[in-house]
């Protein structure tokens, strides 16, 4: 008798996805006209914003002027 042929099953596996999102707005002193505008966002299973925080601001300064 030759290899057994594997077998396909489904399995189902739930988590839950944690979504972030980071504005930020770089203003003249007078409020009016913005010097700087972006929005990040992230998707993803790690829930402490904390871990997550510093790659969200990394990502918003990527294309910062200067």
């Amino acid at each position: 008798m030759g290899p057994a042929m594997p077998v396909a099953r489904e399995q189902e596996r739930r988590f839950t996805v944690f979504h972030r999102e980071l504005k930020m707005r770089i203003a003249e002193t007078d409020g009016n006209k913005p010097w700087y505008e972006v929005t990040v966002r992230s998707d993803g299973e790690q829930g402490n914003l904390a871990v997550v925080m510093p790659y969200l601001v990394e990502a918003a300064f990527k294309d910062f002027p200067g």
